[in-house]
């Protein structure tokens, strides 16, 4: 489900299911608490490989960004419209740094 690529500035944490949902949620969540727990870098969670999100996989994402601690050590790439629209529209936008690409993130960090 995770898909983990450790740099010298960050930990890329790439979502590799099509679906965040409630099927998939609590995995994720153990998945990422193991990421944190075995790197201590800022974070970038790569959802551009997710179409659809319900409430249960948004609670998953809101767990990331208590699980980092503030919003400089968390960034969101997400390129599906479905997926920003949510974003936007629960105002995570507001409280996480969203991307479009992972480049763009990573840009960010410079």
């Amino acid at each position: 489900m995770l898909e983990v690529k450790s740099e010298p500035r960050y930990v890329l944490v790439k979502v590799t299911t099509e679906k965040l949902d409630a099927k998939v949620a609590a995995t994720f969540k153990d998945e990422f608490h193991k990421v944190l727990d075995q790197y201590d870098a800022f974070v970038v969670l790569d959802l551009t490989d997710v179409s659809f999100i319900d409430s249960s996989g948004l609670a998953a994402v809101v767990y990331c960004f208590k699980m980092t601690g503030i919003k400089d050590e968390l960034a969101i790439c997400a390129s599906n419209e479905r997926v920003l629209h949510l974003f936007k529209l629960t105002r995570l936008h507001d409280m996480i740094n969203i991307y479009p690409s992972v480049d763009e993130a990573l840009a960010a960090l410079q």
